[in-house]
């Protein structure tokens, strides 16, 4: 495994939150300090909040933008846009109702990409032929082509990038066509290097970050529900910061540890909440903080890393991408698991939001790409 070590190193240089069972939840969670029914009942009630109003409206103007333009003047220059999200995300929604009845509006055909699991990689091509191919160079009516989950058309593997291939070809070939992709961030900085999609790509929009404001109107619902105290969540800061609302400083410094990203806030969010044995019928809610990051060595960056370019994988495609055997993946990928760096659910395993943070600014300490910027 060491010598793919090296080798991957030098080629490399090269809307919803949580919906698991509660058994998976608690593996999400550093120490759930609350009952299991009552983080699932919370965990349940996120789930069916909308995205915020301040995410919907920043997608949706981006798209009506992007759109209106290529209507206006179609070319193959002017003709998709890749929605960035964190890699973190289980099930991305991406496409505000707005945008869907703007699009309906103007009578645009919409063409999904639906699939209920990722293909093998030496299916994807075909699948993506199939589905949304036919003759790329003949003049067709303007429609629209949606591609939710851009992860699963490929692997970093030997044969996992022709679906890749095949996308950027269709991207330069079919003015008539409007593409809206949905990816990972790290995932689409991988392929910009790779593949240089980023060059076939003609717009790209990055989910809106979230105020402390933004993520406490969100979560009022959530909070009043539960009644959920935040005066212990002040004890700590100075006298005069005391005298302002527990809550409208919780949830700024909840904004700001997890820079914006809705996925990081909600796990969060989570792992503040306690109860004491005194009184279980109060939820109080303690400052937020990341975890510290249990240790992991090089080894485990590099499989850690190929999760976030991928946002999940089963055991056998992730050790396909790595280049190495089951035998070799599973010890690792189990301590990871236990330790909770990684959890899983029903698409495989993933990184958990509540270590990302962390975890991002490590791979970037050991020159990892993780960060893509739509300047």
């Amino acid at each position: 495994m060491q010598s793919w070590f090296f080798f991957v190193r030098d080629a490399l240089w090269s809307r919803l939150p949580w919906s698991g069972s509660a058994e998976e939840m608690e593996q999400e969670l550093q120490s759930p300090k609350v009952g299991r029914a009552l983080l699932q009942d919370i965990q349940r009630q996120i789930a069916q909040q909308p995205i915020p109003q301040e995410e919907d409206t920043h997608l949706y103007t981006s798209l009506q933008q992007h759109l209106t333009e290529w209507l206006l003047n179609p070319t193959a220059l002017n003709n998709s846009c890749v929605i960035l999200h964190p890699p973190t995300v289980q099930a991305p929604a991406f496409i505000p109702d707005a945008a869907q009845q703007w699009i309906a509006q103007k009578q645009l055909p919409v063409k999904i990409l639906e699939w209920s699991d990722r293909p093998d990689p030496d299916s994807i091509q075909p699948k993506l032929q199939h589905q949304l191919g036919g003759d790329l160079a003949v003049l067709q009516d303007p429609e629209v082509v949606i591609i939710p989950r851009l992860e699963w058309c490929f692997l970093r593997h030997v044969d996992g990038l022709w679906g890749i291939d095949w996308l950027c070809k269709a991207l330069a070939e079919t003015a008539h066509r409007f593409w809206i992709l949905g990816a990972g961030e790290i995932g689409w900085g991988y392929l910009a290097q790779i593949s240089q999609l980023d060059n076939y790509c003609s717009a790209s929009v990055e989910t809106a970050t979230l105020s402390g404001a933004a993520l406490q109107n969100w979560l009022a619902p959530v909070i009043q529900a539960h009644d959920v105290d935040f005066s212990d969540s002040a004890l700590d800061l100075p006298q005069a910061e005391k005298d302002r609302d527990p809550g409208v400083q919780y949830f700024e410094s909840l904004a700001r540890i997890a820079s914006g990203d809705r996925q990081v806030a909600v796990a969060l969010f989570l792992n503040s909440l306690y109860q004491t044995p005194e009184d279980q019928d109060t939820i109080q809610a303690q400052h937020p903080t990341l975890p510290p990051l249990p240790p992991c060595d090089g080894e485990d960056l590099y499989l850690i890393y190929s999760l976030l370019l991928h946002g999940s994988l089963r055991v056998h495609p992730l050790a396909e991408s790595l280049g190495v055997s089951l035998t070799e993946v599973q010890p690792r990928l189990q301590a990871l698991h236990r330790c909770g760096i990684v959890h899983r659910d029903s698409q495989g395993y993933r990184v958990n939001a509540l270590h990302y943070p962390r975890l991002k600014q490590t791979l970037a300490n050991n020159n990892f790409v993780v960060d893509y910027s739509c300047d």
